[in-house]
């Protein structure tokens, strides 16, 4: 069975304009479209030469990819949380409510 790949490895993901960021596995896991993508590639597995191919994402721009990013690294040491419940209460810790605007 494969190993997972650790979590510092660094992937690089390209926007739609061809922009190129370098990205710790460990913040990525925050995003879980880029999550599902990783996974469903099979990058998360460490005989892949999953830190050598780039990830494109063809539907997000520069400017929306490095918010993201900016986010995902941010909160790279927060559990991650999944949840079913559309009705669940969120609290906005004041780093979000800002970098947001809210």
């Amino acid at each position: 069975s494969p190993t997972p790949l650790d979590m510092a490895t660094t992937f690089t993901v390209v926007s739609s304009d061809d922009k190129s960021f370098q990205v710790e596995r460990k913040a990525l896991k925050q995003s879980g479209t880029i999550e599902t993508l990783i996974a469903g590639l099979n990058l998360d597995e460490a005989d892949a030469d999953a830190p050598a191919m780039p990830i494109p994402l063809p539907n997000v721009t520069r400017d929306v990819l490095e918010k993201v990013i900016k986010w995902c690294e941010q909160h790279k040491e927060d559990e991650v949380k999944e949840s079913d419940d559309d009705n669940v209460e969120v609290s906005i810790p004041e780093w979000d409510g800002e970098f947001i605007g809210v």
